[in-house]
């Protein structure tokens, strides 16, 4: 999934909404360009078209409005793999005791080796 937040401003105000202004963005990976639907003009579901994207994949937005005020031409995106690792007790689990335990969630080169 890939999803678009508001994020706070040099200035510490923080935008209340983003939104995509293009129904499709170009995504480039491996050499192969792909043109994926915008949905609620916020995210793009890649695996819903069948297409799995990894690390090193450049996306394309376009243009973006922010607070239905400002519209900006978004450059380029890398996208850099992110995972979230749990540990759960499977007994509890069964019994719907919610057992999740954090172990670890930034990018992947952090967590190879352990």
């Amino acid at each position: 999934m890939i999803d678009i937040r508001p994020i706070k401003f040099a200035n510490l105000k923080k935008s209340k909404k983003v939104e995509i202004l293009s129904d499709k963005i170009t995504v480039e990976y491996n050499d192969k360009k792909y043109v994926l639907k915008v949905v609620n003009k916020t995210a793009v579901l890649p695996y819903r078209e069948g297409i799995i994207l990894k690390e090193g994949t450049v996306v394309y937005f376009g243009k973006v409005k922010v607070d239905d005020k400002m519209i900006i031409d978004m450059p380029p995106v890398k996208l850099k793999q992110y995972i979230k690792v749990i540990k759960v007790n499977p007994i509890a689990d069964g019994l719907n005791i919610n057992t999740a335990q954090d172990i670890y969630y930034g990018p992947v080169e952090g967590y190879k080796g352990r």
